[in-house]
């Protein structure tokens, strides 16, 4: 089973700006791309930036807990690392 948006960054649902910030800090600099030879770093990379943007965006964040996770990356992210 694939992590949800808030697993990702290590959050709960009910985590403000500010701790969606500093999960995404934490986990940047040990995923990203140009300081982890992982073969799997750049898709680890655009699932956190994914998950990043969509829980700061209001609107978004609202539809995703609408959907659930499996739904609305099937009907709402284009990234190919979701599919992975």
């Amino acid at each position: 089973m694939e992590p949800t948006f808030y697993g990702v960054l290590g959050v709960g649902p009910d985590a403000d700006e500010e701790e969606i910030e500093c999960g995404y800090r934490e986990r940047v600099t040990d995923i990203h791309p140009d300081v982890n030879d992982d073969a799997d770093a750049d898709a680890q990379f655009k699932r956190l930036q994914t998950a990043r943007e969509t829980l700061l965006d209001d609107d978004e964040r609202a539809r995703y807990d609408r959907l659930g996770h499996a739904s609305y990356v099937r009907h709402h992210v284009s990234c190919s690392a979701w599919e992975s």
